[in-house]
């Protein structure tokens, strides 16, 4: 089976995101599979319109920065500052393991590079925002209808990867492959499959650490959901092909690490 190849490690993050743990996620990713690290900062075009309001005064981009009353462009400057803490752990992560890396600022989610061989991971761990208020980010919900290989990465701390597969055998070997690039060693990877191929391909292709497990996928989308939460992983991996309700359904319903395999 061909093994799936990690070209470069794209990290996007917005205002919202945990910069440092994105960074450093990102680079461990980057660095077990021999790869440079590229990390993009989203400044939302839509919150540098809300900067220009008078509302933006009084909200805050994370507890620890007091906003006081002031005129919008605060928020500007609170961007700006963010998207400099997110160089710094982008350069210093990629010191560590001894990556090559670059760092870029974009305001459209239409601009974010995706070229062949690239995982693009949208850090979506954390939101630090002072009070209640969250802005919708569009990074994130651009990125669910997004063709290309990404890794929406939530954070979740576990050690069971879920696999649900489509019938198609040539999508099937492709993502069994990229499963075993991102699971780690120690991981239960449960396998929900309707197609008979898979259990011979998983297992002549996982390490001897990997336990393997097989199931039934159910046909609807609740049976799906109740049994992700009963398997609770924290990673969840579909094929790019995979019927955009059930994508949808899964990123909205779900809090663990999501992979969808182009």
């Amino acid at each position: 089976m061909t093994e799936f190849e990690i070209k470069r490690v794209v990290i996007a993050c917005d205002a919202a995101a945990d910069v440092q743990l994105a960074a450093a996620a990102a680079a461990a990713l980057a660095a077990r599979h021999g790869a440079p690290l590229y990390g993009i900062f989203f400044e939302d075009e839509n919150l540098h319109r809300l900067a220009q309001l008078e509302i933006a005064a009084h909200i805050g981009l994370a507890a620890d920065i007091p906003l006081p009353a002031a005129p919008g462009d605060v928020l500007n400057d609170i961007l700006h500052m963010r998207g400099g803490t997110m160089r710094r752990a982008l350069e210093t992560a990629a010191a560590r393991h001894h990556l090559s890396w670059s760092f870029d600022r974009v305001l459209s989610t239409e601009s974010l590079p995706a070229s062949e061989g690239d995982v693009l991971v949208i850090e979506a761990a954390r939101r630090p925002f002072s009070g209640r208020w969250r802005p919708r980010s569009r990074l994130l919900s651009s990125m669910v209808g997004n063709a290309n290989t990404f890794l929406l990465r939530r954070g979740r701390e576990g050690r069971v990867t879920v696999v649900m597969t489509p019938r198609d055998a040539a999508t099937c070997e492709h993502l069994v492959s990229a499963v075993l690039a991102f699971a780690e060693r120690d991981q239960t990877v449960v396998f929900m499959s309707s197609a008979a191929q898979i259990r011979d391909l998983a297992q002549r292709s996982a390490e001897y650490a990997h336990k393997l497990m097989f199931e039934p996928r159910p046909d609807e989308i609740a049976d799906i959901l109740l049994r992700l939460a009963q398997l609770d992983p924290n990673l969840l991996v579909v094929s790019a092909e995979e019927n955009m309700k059930v994508r949808n359904a899964l990123a909205d319903a779900t809090s663990c690490d999501l992979l969808v395999v182009k």
